[in-house]
């Protein structure tokens, strides 16, 4: 489901203007341009500290999973796992907790109130938008915890905790944008540009109609693999022995303030069609089912680490095999056969894919790994290096990749030329369909849309807008290279907003404007934050990045 969850936020990316108004904030604006590539070193003599106090590991550990799943969230993909993203995740995380404490501070506060209908408009959306299927918010919010959060072991006050320091972000933002002042002029002119509403249409060319102009010799395959061996290289795979402890039942109990508890932190989930809050008897049971489930999670969990501890190497002492020790605990010892970080197979848990390359030879032995099914340690026991096999036993793949590149750049060629003769004939005074049929062109009309438009997930859609948005009426946008091919737009008509409609729109605007306008102001305040609340190592790297 989350694959499903990213996509589909990838697709509307245009949403960023909605996030900067308040759906679901994420303080994006402490993430540098250089994201997640950047491979800065931290110096480790510094303990994280913020405001001189210390930050426990566990609660900077949760304040990173939570970042890497916002911008996860945001980006629509994967955030790398490696040892510079994770530094750097742990510098971002330790600057948010700053600006945080410095909003708290100058007196910024989040209410219950605010935050329950900030959780409550989340959920919503996220039924509305990305859990399609969920027949209430409850069910919305039960799919998003169950396979958005349990999976990176997280909990819902986890999130609804990240979510009450980005609505304060959010006030630290708003107090700072509202010292810069925006022009009448404008702001008239940036509403009448989002919402002036476009005709346009999307002319693509893809490379399955060129594949059979590539006729590539030998020597062409063998100098590509060459210059290509990155993109051949089989990469590192590894094999391991794992035993998994499942929900443990005994002796657990759940008291009813255990019950209470639960209700009062997340009444959001509780929320009826009319806004009114279901009574703590009408849920009673399901939490008494839910705080039943993570206590038998948190007992096999402890058994874990009890086994763990066991088979840890220590100086001078022997310790038992990891399959001697499972049987004497009455677990059974699976293996898996080899595979590699990114590959999905059946019979192994996506959770300990990734923690079974951290194992070596030194530390073979994983920490446990929880998942909704149980807890797993995992026991190393072979790796394979990357390696780049010879040219003959990929020479299949070789010729493929070849003729897939050549014919996506005959592609573009051909996009491109088509693109400078349609922009002649126009000038020459022929209508756009003269010309399709002149060229023969393909176009597809597109439906009308403007700057604020959600994207219905059409192929391509979301860049069509884009490029269209930069063209004026008449117009054809530059060639859009995409996966399989490229695109330009022709942008038929432009209809300009009527007065009501900006009106009504002028005050959303001014207070993005004031935000965007505010980027430089916020940028120095931010800077000034993290040199008095971080570590000189860690108040350095910020520093960096920002230059």
């Amino acid at each position: 489901m989350i694959t499903q969850f990213q996509r589909l936020i990838h697709r509307h990316g245009r949403w960023i203007f909605l996030i900067l108004l308040g759906v679901i904030i994420i303080s994006f604006l402490l993430w540098n341009d250089n994201g997640m590539g950047s491979s800065r070193e931290l110096a480790k003599s510094d303990t994280p500290t913020v405001y001189g106090k210390h930050v426990s590991a566990r609660e900077l550990e949760t304040e990173k999973k939570i970042y890497r799943l916002n911008l996860q969230l945001m980006a629509g993909r994967t955030i790398d796992t490696t040892a510079a993203a994770n530094r750097l995740l742990e510098q971002k995380s330790l600057e948010q907790m700053a600006m945080v404490e410095k909003a708290h501070r100058l007196g910024v506060v989040v209410s219950d109130a605010e935050l329950e209908q900030e959780a409550r408009n989340m959920i919503s959306e996220m039924r509305r938008a990305y859990f399609k299927d969920a027949k209430s918010d409850q069910d919305a919010f039960s799919e998003f915890v169950s396979t958005v959060l349990e999976p990176r072991a997280l909990t819902w006050p986890d999130f609804e905790a990240s979510l009450r320091d980005s609505l304060t972000i959010r006030k630290l933002i708003q107090l700072l944008s509202s010292t810069v002042k925006i022009t009448p002029q404008q702001l008239d002119q940036f509403s009448t540009e989002q919402l002036e509403m476009r005709t346009a249409f999307l002319v693509r060319f893809d490379l399955t109609d060129y594949m059979g102009q590539v006729k590539p010799a030998p020597e062409d395959l063998v100098r590509f693999y060459e210059m290509n061996t990155n993109t051949f290289m089989v990469s590192e795979q590894v094999r391991v022995a794992y035993v998994q402890f499942p929900p443990q039942d005994k002796n657990i109990t759940v008291g009813d303030e255990e019950i209470k508890s639960m209700y009062e932190d997340n009444k959001a989930a509780f929320m009826k069609p009319d806004g009114t809050v279901k009574a703590l008897k009408d849920v009673s049971d399901t939490l008494r089912q839910e705080i039943h489930r993570q206590k038998a999670l948190e007992q096999a969990g402890q058994e874990a680490m009890d086994f763990t501890v066991k088979i840890t190497p220590k100086p001078g002492e022997t310790v038992p095999a990891f399959d001697v020790l499972a049987k004497q605990k009455g677990l059974i010892v699976k293996q898996t056969d080899f595979f590699n970080s990114t590959e999905v197979k059946p019979g192994i848990p996506r959770e300990f894919t990734t923690k079974a390359f951290d194992l070596t030879s030194e530390n073979p032995v994983s920490d446990p790994i929880p998942s909704p099914e149980g807890v797993y340690v995992l026991s190393l026991l072979e790796k394979k290096p990357p390696y780049l096999p010879p040219f003959d036993k990929v020479k299949d793949s070789v010729k493929a990749s070849y003729e897939a590149k050549k014919a996506l750049q005959i592609t573009r060629e051909a996009g491109e030329k088509a693109r400078q003769e349609a922009i002649s004939l126009l000038a020459s005074g022929k209508k756009f369909d003269q010309v399709s049929s002149e060229l023969k062109l393909r176009p597809r009309a597109m439906k009308p849309f403007n700057a604020l438009e959600k994207s219905s997930g059409e192929p391509y859609e979301s860049m069509a807008h884009r490029a269209a948005l930069k063209v004026p009426a008449g117009g054809l946008s530059d060639l859009v290279p995409d996966t399989t091919g490229a695109f330009f737009v022709f942008v038929q008509s432009v209809e300009m907003p009527k007065g009501d409609e900006i009106a009504k729109f002028k005050p959303q605007a001014e207070q993005f404007l004031a935000q965007v306008n505010s980027r430089p102001l916020f940028d120095d305040f931010h800077r000034m934050v993290v040199k008095e609340a971080l570590p000189a190592s860690y108040a350095e790297a910020a520093v960096r990045d920002q230059n």
